[in-house]
Order: structure tokens, then sequence, then C-alpha cells
């Protein structure tokens, strides 16, 4: 179910701006970095470690500190079937279990996670948000911002930190080309 966020902005080049906010300017914390001490799997290092780095964690239950560990070995045993998920990495909350991979007999994986914090605009897993979309209300400085919550933070959260976000500075329209000069 998609969230709403109301705001009064003048006109719909400043309630862009804040739809534009939403998307690029809130900070996250992500898996930033993976430890493999060892990964038996069918899955690549690479692809392991991208798919645990998507998974939204919430912020609210995080230190800078925080590091996350998961071990996890299947049972010997033929057609022993172990999945893994991210309720099995240990110190790190997420917002929703995720199964990270399937592993079969004797398969181990031992991983440390580290957390970094950035912005959207550097990666897609610093989203705290996904398909806002920007609506007019019924007076003309209404507007609304439809959203899917990643659940990184609350919705309450997240009106504090968009209500937090000052109304940038226009700046005066110029040619947006470079100019060219040539020596005479």
């Amino acid at each position: 179910m998609p969230s709403i966020y109301e705001f009064s902005a003048p006109d719909h080049v400043t309630a862009n701006m804040k739809m534009v906010a939403i998307q690029t300017e809130i900070a996250c914390y992500a898996v930033g970095m993976v430890t493999v001490n060892s990964h038996h799997s069918c899955l690549t290092d690479e692809g392991l470690a991208h798919r645990i780095g998507l998974c939204p964690i919430v912020q609210s239950k995080l230190t800078p500190q925080t590091v996350g560990s998961l071990v996890i070995e299947a049972k010997p045993g033929r057609g022993v079937i172990t999945e893994v998920t991210t309720d099995d990495i240990v110190g790190i909350p997420f917002a929703q279990k995720t199964p990270l991979v399937t592993l079969v007999q004797n398969e181990r994986i031992e991983l440390t996670l580290h957390l970094a914090k950035s912005v959207p605009t550097v990666h897609t897993k610093w989203a705290c948000v996904a398909a806002p979309v920007l609506l007019a209300g019924e007076d003309d400085n209404q507007w609304f911002i439809e959203y899917e919550n990643l659940g990184q933070f609350t919705d309450a959260e997240l009106k504090v930190i968009l209500d937090g976000i000052a109304e940038p500075e226009r700046l005066p329209t110029t040619n947006m080309y470079t100019r060219i000069m040539y020596p005479s």
C-alpha cells in the first residue's frame, strides 16, 4: 500500500524539487562492504554481496559501528536444503525477510557485513522510497507525493526529514550550453 506525504508549495517547480529530494537527498545506511571468509554455494561472491546490499535496513535501530555477520552451514545428508534469508544475518535489522541463497549438503557461507551511509545518487541501495509520484491537490498550493516506503524509516520519520528539506534556492535561467572560444 503506497504512503502519502502532503505538503504545500507555491508552484509545480518547487513541488517537483521536493520530489527530487525524496529520491536523491535522504541518506541511509546500507551494506557497503562484505568480507567473504568462506562461501561455497552456486551464487558468486559478487552476486551474493549485491543481493545483500540491496536489502533495506531499519535505520532507527542502527549505530555507525553496527557490523553484521552470517555463518550458515548446510547439514550433511542427501537432499537436505538450507534456505538462507536476511533473518539469518546477526546484528543488522533488515526491514523484511528476504531470501538470499539456497545451500545444499556441505555448502557453507561465512560473511562479515560492514555498513556505509550514502545517498541514492551513488547507488540505488541507499534509496528509502520507490516509485514516487507527484500529485496536485485541490488547492493551488497543496501537493502530495505518493511513494512506496521500503522500510528504512517510518512514514512519520520520513515526514520529519522531508519537512526539514528547505526549498532550494532558485537560480536564474542561463544558457545550458558550454561556450567555446577560439583564439583569433
